[in-house]
């Protein structure tokens, strides 16, 4: 029995001994599971660590990348935001960079077949810094900027109004437009859509390509016109203030002494140009020995390029691109200019008629004939038919004298009707001119300046030298300018009771610059066509405004 209770006792012992043994494994256990995870926990701090300090060099790396280029080049790229518009669904841009002067395409398309969106509306974009240094930062991913947009599809190939402004910023995904009168745009990288340029991939490596890398200047040019060789592509590019820039770009083939150039321009839709040429490169020289074929007048026969460097592209900022060629303390008189064509004559009449075309093809008979052959229209002198006759003249004199002795030999050449009158004072030339933007419409002391003005007479009269009426003319308005009685003012946007036409113009102009959204809901009434009464030209009446077909 005691044996027995001994044998029970040992076993309880043992027992007790395998569970204490038991406890002593699972806390260390737990103790080892404990130290594990908080290796495992610093061991994820040390790797978050590392992949922080990763990014973050990175991160710097390529800040340092980007910073090796300009602001301008590093937004270039193509880019497309969806549209809400009923007839759009995808708006883009691509930002193309010339020199660090930025310029863009721009375009709406209609892809809801899935395929490649293709634009049916575009048009050229031109940026302004408010700064010349603002676009050639090597840190800085935000501007300010002034728009200029044209196309070649609408406005006749014109500016399309006042410059706008407004911000491009930079971001990792696209960039920003905010302004620009349509507020916060967000457009994100997009490679799918349409090229401003669409033979710029169709080059290949030739003969003389190394040799023509880089960029050329145009000798001897008013304004500079630069050629660049980049790879397999090229660019001719032309930029005068206050003008459509011209940028023309594709892909050449150089090959001997002959160089092709395929090439479409901004703003101008896919339409190419072709250019054939024979080219003698000498160093730092290229002369086109023959023009065979070329679109573009930059290459004629002769034309010498000189090696450049881009460096030397000047970026047109907004202050020198939206100056007017007069400034706002110019006297208006100062730019006054009197027309000889409006002061009296003696003149010597071979006819008269109401048709015009007849009246300047027997102006042309005369001028073969040696005469000083010309169109006068009659109601614009106080001394002649106020009826709406066509008088063809022989020529103009300042005496009476000088005017009968040219009439014998003018009777005596078969005009025997001929016969000499005196034309009275001008009471002004009625005359029509197209403004298609508001780069030149300039407030001055006590006027308004309208210079590169298209101007043209309401009747066509024979120059005899074939050449357009002027294509670049100065008109003064100033607080004389009225409105004719039978103008119909209704067609002048904000135009109120009792303006003069100077009043008109400096209403339109403030409110184009405080608020271009309202002013463009009259359609840009600064920008059409506009019948005028002008001596010299200074503008005495307005007769109408009306809109180009």
């Amino acid at each position: 029995m005691l044996k027995c209770k001994k044998a029970i006792a040992i076993f309880l012992c043992l027992m007790l001994a395998c569970s204490l043994a038991a406890c002593g494994d699972n806390s260390a256990s737990k103790d080892s599971s404990k130290q594990e995870e908080t290796k495992e926990k610093t061991e994820k701090k040390k790797t978050k660590k590392k992949d922080q300090k990763k990014k973050k060099e990175n991160k710097e790396e390529g800040k340092e990348k980007a910073g090796e280029q300009s602001l301008a080049k590093r937004l270039c790229g193509k880019y497309s935001r969806e549209a809400d518009a009923e007839y759009c669904d995808l708006e883009s841009v691509e930002i193309i960079s010339i020199g660090d002067n930025l310029y863009g395409f721009g375009g709406e398309s209609n892809a809801d077949d899935g395929s490649d969106p293709e634009m049916f509306s575009f048009w050229a974009i031109e940026w302004f810094p408010e700064n010349e240094e603002d676009l050639k930062s090597t840190t800085a991913d935000s501007v300010e900027l002034s728009r200029l947009t044209f196309s070649v599809m609408s406005m006749a190939g014109k500016y399309q109004g006042a410059p706008v402004q407004g911000t491009i910023t930079l971001t990792d995904d696209g960039v920003i437009l905010d302004g620009f009168g349509e507020g916060k745009c967000e457009y994100k990288k997009d490679d799918s859509i349409e090229d401003a340029f669409p033979y710029l991939d169709d080059g290949t490596s030739s003969e003389n390509s190394e040799k023509l890398q880089g960029v050329w200047k145009l000798k001897g040019a008013d304004d500079p016109v630069w050629w660049i060789f980049d790879g397999s592509s090229c660019y001719v590019y032309e930029k005068i203030p206050g003008k459509e820039v011209s940028l023309y770009a594709g892909n050449y083939e150089a090959d001997g002494t002959g160089l092709h150039m395929q090439l479409s321009c901004l703003g101008n839709g896919g339409m190419p140009y072709e250019c054939e040429l024979e080219i003698e490169i000498d160093g730092d020289k290229i002369r086109v020995s023959d023009n065979g074929y070329c679109d573009l007048d930059y290459f004629e026969q002769g034309a010498e390029f000189v090696r450049s460097d881009e460096s030397e592209i000047p970026v047109r900022a907004a202050y020198s691109e939206f100056s007017a060629s007069t400034d706002t303390d110019t006297d208006a008189e100062d730019l006054f200019e009197a027309d000889p064509m409006q002061r009296p004559f003696y003149g010597v009449f071979t006819s008269t008629t109401t048709d015009r075309d007849a009246a300047i093809l027997a102006a042309g008979k005369l001028l073969d004939q040696g005469y000083d052959g010309t169109v006068t229209y009659s109601p614009e002198w106080d001394n002649l038919n106020s009826k709406p006759f066509f008088c063809v003249l022989a020529g103009r004199y300042d005496t009476q004298e000088d005017a009968d002795e040219a009439l014998a030999d003018v009777k005596a050449d078969g005009y025997k009707d001929a016969y000499v009158k005196f034309s009275g004072q001008c009471t002004g030339t009625r005359m029509t001119f197209t403004n298609t933007g508001m780069m030149q419409v300039k407030p001055v002391s006590g006027a308004v300046i309208l210079s590169g003005m298209e101007l043209a007479p309401t009747y066509d009269w024979y120059s005899g030298d074939g050449e357009d009426w002027g294509t670049d003319a100065v008109l003064i308005v100033d607080a004389n300018t009225v409105f004719d009685p039978d103008c119909e003012t209704e067609f002048f946007g904000y135009y109120e009771e009792g303006d003069s036409v100077y009043d008109w113009y400096l209403r339109n102009l403030r409110l184009a610059e405080e608020d271009p959204d309202n002013y463009g809901m009259y359609g840009m009434p600064l920008s059409g066509v506009f019948e005028i009464n002008t001596f010299g030209n200074r503008v005495d009446r307005f007769y109408g405004s009306y809109w180009w077909d």
